[in-house]
């Protein structure tokens, strides 16, 4: 869907990422971000927090703009990547879902080295292309707001207006994460407390049907599924992804194939953060656990 928008992403040279290195903004000291008087909304405002790259967010200095609100949903994401990866490391004793979505204890090593990948923030391998372009095989995750009035980024603009109801897009093979308009509408997160309230409802036993709300109630959940799909480490290099239609479809499939479902890891880590703690039985035909 998304490879239109490659060669524009090339143009934006020498802002952001033609070139293997990238000058960034911090967002602190205030003194080095661009001047009010002489800037337009839509200047890049290079901006990082730890290895994140942020671009065309809007101006750091601003605690209503969009880096700003980005920023403090990566800081949380933190915290929340390491409760999931110690939920993942209970295994088959997790109540929050690594059963139904992982099938069995075999796969918690790998499980855990994808959020730990996510939460160190670490560089993406790009495709072959991709490095020639770039000067690279390894840069670091690229966040890049989209806005329709921002002629610049049409044509990412056109990306997401084909998705509107996806808060972020990515390409396997590349490093930039598209912030679409949809992601500004979407909870960051939930309130466990709240659960009861957002957590899934069953029916006979089972997810209802083309439920996925766990990846799509809240931000994170949503990123988090993006970015397994960006780093696309841990899979099965002789299986592709597969992006299964819902919930209960991600329960039916195998541990082999669970682990091949990038968005399995933003149920996951959309139970835990929420505190879920009601899951379909697990008694598909390919499963190690059915009883």
């Amino acid at each position: 869907m998304l490879s239109s928008y490659l060669s524009l992403l090339l143009l934006l040279s020498p802002f952001t990422l033609a070139a293997a290195t990238v000058v960034i903004t911090p967002i602190s000291p205030v003194a080095q971000a661009p001047s009010l008087e002489t800037s337009s909304p839509f200047e890049p405002y290079p901006s990082s927090l730890k290895n994140w790259e942020i671009f065309y967010c809007g101006d750091p200095r601003k605690p209503e703009s969009q880096v700003h609100n980005l920023i403090v949903l990566l800081t949380r994401m933190e915290s929340h990547l390491k409760a999931l990866i110690a939920d993942a490391r209970l295994g088959m004793s997790s109540t929050h879902g690594y059963a139904p979505f992982f099938k069995t204890a075999r796969n918690i090593r790998r499980v855990t080295a994808q959020y730990q990948t996510i939460l160190d923030g670490n560089p993406i391998i790009v495709s072959e292309e991709r490095g020639k372009q770039l000067g690279t095989r390894t840069p670091p995750p690229r966040f890049f707001c989209v806005n329709e009035e921002n002629d610049r980024l049409k044509a990412l603009s056109d990306a997401c207006k084909k998705a509107p109801e996806e808060p972020i897009l990515v390409q396997q093979g590349m490093e930039v994460l598209l912030v679409c308009p949809k992601f500004w509408s979407v909870p960051q997160f939930v309130d466990p407390a709240l659960a009861a309230f957002h957590c899934p409802k069953m029916v006979n036993g089972k997810f209802q049907e083309g439920d996925m709300s766990l990846a799509r109630a809240t931000v994170y959940a949503n990123l988090v599924h993006q970015l397994v799909r960006t780093y696309d480490r841990g899979m099965d290099p002789k299986n592709p992804q597969e992006e299964v239609p819902s919930m209960q479809d991600a329960v039916e499939m195998s541990s082999r194939e669970s682990m091949n479902s990038a968005i399995n890891f933003g149920y996951y880590a959309g139970a835990v953060a929420m505190g879920c703690t009601e899951f379909p039985r697990i008694l598909g035909r390919n499963d190690e656990l059915r009883s």
